[in-house]
């Protein structure tokens, strides 16, 4: 290669890497933009409905979605194509819209239709997910940091502006989900389609044996992603169940803060996610330990600053970015801010045990975690507040991240052969 190349693939790289981490922390800011907006333009139980809106959907939406991104990114079957992942995909995403209309019937949800609004929102983001997915298997990402930065500023300038027009908060969110579902039809499906002319030939779509071929190698994700987004989702569901809308519309929009150091910690895995599998597959165990070990000081310390800077400034940041209201639950924020470390923490452990191939453990761990967070609230619903929940949430943590501790320890141990 010669140095003009090396130079062009160089920058290609960077471009490619600054394009991704700025869209998608541009794109998250953008979400808690408009969280902000509504807490301050909605009554409480509207925030609580839609924050309830979308914890209900997670369990439910991205275990269906079966990482098909990541996976048809990292095909190496050149008999299975973009179409056969995306019909997937289709057939996942119909899945998805019928369960949970079935369940919030079953359940006597009486906001379906805001539920089935934000779904949709979801689902159109799922479908320009694979859009980008034709790009990045090229590794041509700076269309998909453009594409992400485009939608957000359109979300957030058509949301502004039913804001200022005095939108009920369903037409607020109809508007956007218009505009996303704009954005997906008029730039991402056209970019996608000319990339790869096979994408939405519709002839080529629904070859059920590759389909098959597709699904019985990602099922496992299935079950992994139930248990462990049921997990994330469980503190909101209680919330809502034992204090009402108004107060998971508090208990959520502070634990939103818990998602800003995740995003921070995911860009990080990003970049060293392929390097520690590569150590690992070399068997270069010291060195993968060492990186390892470096990665969970790192998150130890992102947690560690964050409850320090929210235990003296969490009330004047809770009252800026939100009401007076909220500014009253600044010590909720200290205590989420030391659940959130704890999970900082061991963070980099699960991504440690994903490269070792060892992901399956992830499962009872969190199958644990939840059973003993179900049982500490329920043997203490009588007497339950929130501050005494967060507790909860916090011995949770703390075994969880015993656990994953000890089988990173327990399967690095099993690897004999050190160079």
């Amino acid at each position: 290669m010669s140095k003009v190349d090396s130079f062009i693939k160089s920058n290609q790289n960077k471009a490619n890497f600054i394009s991704l981490v700025f869209s998608n922390f541009f794109y998250y800011g953008i979400q808690y933009l408009i969280l902000i907006l509504f807490t301050k333009n909605y009554s409480q139980e509207e925030v609580g409905i839609y924050i309830y809106a979308l914890t209900f959907i997670k369990p439910i939406f991205i275990p269906l979605n079966l990482q098909l991104r990541s996976l048809f990114v990292t095909e190496t079957d050149e008999q299975l194509k973009i179409q056969d992942y995306h019909s997937l995909r289709i057939i996942g995403n119909v899945i998805t819209v019928l369960s949970v209309l079935i369940i919030a019937y079953l359940s006597n949800i009486e906001q379906i239709p805001i539920l089935m609004l934000i779904l949709f929102i979801k689902i159109i983001e799922s479908q320009s997910e694979m859009c980008h997915a034709v790009y990045q298997k090229k590794q041509e990402m700076v269309f998909i940091g453009v594409s992400k930065t485009i939608n957000g500023i359109l979300i957030i300038a058509v949301v502004y502006l039913g804001l200022v027009l005095n939108f009920k908060f369903e037409n607020v969110i109809l508007a956007w989900v218009l505009i996303s579902l704009s954005v997906l039809l008029f730039l991402d499906i056209p970019m996608a389609r000319k990339k790869d002319l096979h994408f939405l030939r519709f002839k080529e779509y629904f070859n059920f044996k590759k389909v098959k071929k597709i699904f019985f190698f990602a099922w496992t994700l299935f079950f992994l992603e139930i248990v462990m987004k049921y997990y994330e989702s469980y503190p909101n569901l209680s919330v809502k169940k034992y204090f009402g809308l108004e107060t998971l519309a508090i208990f959520g929009s502070i634990i939103y803060f818990k998602a800003i150091g995740g995003q921070i910690l995911t860009q990080i895995i990003n970049l060293v996610e392929p390097k520690l599998s590569n150590l690992y597959g070399l068997n270069k165990i010291k060195k993968f330990n060492q990186l390892v070990l470096k990665l969970v000081i790192l998150g130890a310390f992102i947690g560690g600053f964050l409850v320090i800077i929210l235990n003296y400034t969490g009330e004047y940041i809770l009252r800026f970015l939100f009401t007076e209201e909220y500014a009253k639950h600044s010590k909720l924020l200290f205590l989420i801010a030391i659940s959130s470390g704890i999970s900082y923490l061991y963070s980099f452990l699960s991504t440690s045990l994903t490269c070792m191939r060892k992901h399956y453990i992830k499962v009872p761990i969190s199958v644990i975690g939840l059973v003993l967070l179900i049982i500490m609230v329920t043997l203490n619903q009588n007497n339950l507040t929130i501050y005494k929940f967060v507790n909860y949430l916090i011995y949770t943590e703390t075994i969880i991240c015993i656990l994953y501790f000890i089988s990173y320890f327990y399967y690095l141990k099993t690897n004999k052969n050190e160079i």
